[in-house]
């Protein structure tokens, strides 16, 4: 990402899963840990995460290289 371009604002309609979903694979496109941004999916997706978007986040971990 082009950091001239910050602050980046995402957001969905609740600001929970898909815009969760984007800020776990921008994490990880970041070199975070894959469990530390899955763990911050699920906090904040709290009380009920979605099978879909987990599984979205890690064909996008398979996808990006080590």
């Amino acid at each position: 990402m082009d950091k001239r371009n910050h602050p980046l604002l995402i957001h969905c309609n609740h600001g929970k899963h898909r815009t969760g979903t984007v800020v776990a694979c921008m994490r990880i496109s970041h070199r975070w840990h894959r469990s530390r941004a899955l763990d911050e999916y699920a906090r904040f997706s709290h009380p009920k995460e979605r099978k879909a978007d987990i599984s979205f986040i890690n064909e996008f971990i398979a996808a990006v290289p080590a």
